[in-house]
């Protein structure tokens, strides 16, 4: 064998692997992780899993979701349930608020493309309450792809910096009800992560979730007509 082809070879492999890496490191993002239930609901026990999604579901198949042709929103509120103790560490007041805020502004901006958005309960209202229940910065450990030259470099100066690369890990809860009788008529509870630079979960902003409650609130949408516009 040559040593033209030799080099040729060599390359080719270098290629594949470096492309190989990258597929994996793609792939593992803007995924989620297993919801953990907060006690936000009173309820999961009807709870299903979402096919695709890590999320569950339920939804009474007896309810008459079409009549809903309104929908009020309740302020998102941030819950942490009992079962994370004292070492829970969430990010800074002012931080949740801007994302709670942010993130009842998403549902409105996506809900309000196919329903009239209401804050009086009625015969055709549904009523939304919906918790950010978990937010979780983990560190992320170095992946393989880390080793490549220029991603190393980034995280290296992160960490100088005092942030590293880190997995976001968002979890949510939401009910809908009848505005009236205060009926619910469905639940749902998702987990979402992302990766972000932060030194630590005090330092998450409204910005570096975005993604996730933009995910959350489009898929809302999605799921709301799918279930009563039928």
């Amino acid at each position: 064998m040559s040593t033209k082809t030799t080099k040729s070879n060599s390359f080719n492999y270098v290629v594949y692997i470096i492309a190989l890496i990258m597929s994996i490191a793609v792939s593992g993002c803007g995924g989620g992780s297993k919801v953990q239930y907060s006690g936000f609901l009173d309820d999961y026990s009807k709870m299903r899993p979402i096919k695709g999604s890590d999320g569950v579901r339920w939804v009474d198949t007896n309810a008459n979701l079409s009549k809903y042709k309104k929908i009020m929103i309740d302020p998102v509120t941030f819950y942490i349930g009992p079962t994370k103790g004292n070492k829970t560490v969430t990010p800074k007041a002012e931080n949740i608020n801007r994302i709670t805020n942010y993130f009842r502004q998403a549902l409105i901006r996506e809900l309000s493309k196919d329903y009239e958005i209401v804050d009086t309960a009625g015969t055709d209202v549904g009523r939304i309450r919906a918790a950010i229940t978990t937010v979780e910065v983990n560190r992320k450990e170095l992946s393989a792809y880390q080793y490549l030259p220029i991603t190393l470099v980034a995280t290296g100066a992160a960490e100088v910096a005092g942030a590293r690369n880190r997995i976001a890990v968002v979890n949510f809860e939401a009910e809908y009800l009848d505005s009236l009788t205060g009926r619910q008529v469905a639940a749902a509870a998702h987990s979402r992560s992302q990766e972000v630079t932060v030194k630590d979960a005090k330092s998450l902003t409204q910005k570096d979730v975005q993604k996730i409650l933009d995910f959350w609130a489009n898929q809302a949408r999605v799921n709301m007509v799918k279930f009563t516009k039928k």
